[in-house]
């Protein structure tokens, strides 16, 4: 009896499951830079896409779009993908396959990579199985990849190159913040969105970010209020040494 319940309730959830994939309004900007009010195929993308499905109303044929031939898609209240020409560096973090190199390993690739805060400073975000990237640009320039990397040292022991911490503090620097506030800033999706966050509203007292997902982000107006109360409240602490 157990087993055909577990069975049942199995095929249940992934009956579900598989219907709440549905096509939703969103828009995608071809590579001419037209944008295009479409349905999108909403598959959730825990890992950064290479291509979806959309149709241009309900009764239209299903098209299939890519980096090859979008340059940015979004689905309305949801997640925002912006092709980019990048380096990434794909070094592993798993401690069997640790490279024996401390600085990031890059090759060049172009990804959809989904964008998490638009403002003066923008903050993207790619994942692909165990591989978590960060990315960023200032005034829409060239994109480049927040470097954080564990390394084997020369003794066989776990080594962190944090530089994404001297890139915040050479790129970010904005009112009252101080290298402290970079120290305690780990290489994880709620911190850094904090950080671009209180970047933004100090460059911009009434910024209000626009592009962070509403689906995997539903704290969005209480970390913009918290970043702001803590960009205010920030006491400056001049560094005693620099990176």
């Amino acid at each position: 009896m157990k087993k055909y319940l577990s069975v049942f309730l199995l095929t249940f959830l992934s009956f579900n499951a598989f219907a709440q994939i549905t096509f939703e309004p969103g828009y995608i900007i071809n590579n001419s830079g037209e944008k295009i009010n479409c349905l999108i195929k909403n598959n959730g993308w825990k890992n950064n896409p290479t291509k979806f499905e959309y149709k241009i109303d309900s009764n239209a044929e299903v098209r299939e779009g890519g980096i090859y031939n979008i340059a940015e898609f979004s689905i309305e209240n949801g997640k925002k993908y912006a092709r980019k020409e990048i380096k990434i560096d794909r070094s592993k973090s798993i401690l069997k396959r640790l490279s024996k190199t401390k600085e990031a390993e890059f090759i060049l690739e172009t990804l959809f990579l989904e964008q998490l805060v638009e403002g003066d400073a923008n903050l993207f975000y790619y994942e692909d199985s165990n591989l978590v990237r960060f990315f960023y640009n200032l005034n829409n320039n060239s994109t480049t990849q927040l470097i954080y990397k564990k390394y084997l040292t020369e003794n066989n022991r776990i080594g962190e190159n944090t530089e994404y911490k001297k890139q915040l503090w050479h790129d970010l620097k904005c009112g009252n913040s101080s290298l402290d506030d970079v120290k305690s800033t780990d290489y994880k999706k709620s911190e850094l969105l904090s950080f671009f966050t209180s970047y933004n509203q100090c460059k911009n007292p009434s910024y209000v970010s626009s592009t962070i997902s509403q689906r995997d982000n539903k704290d969005v107006f209480n970390l913009g209020l918290r970043a702001g109360l803590n960009s205010a409240s920030m006491n400056f602490k001049s560094p005693q040494s620099k990176y």
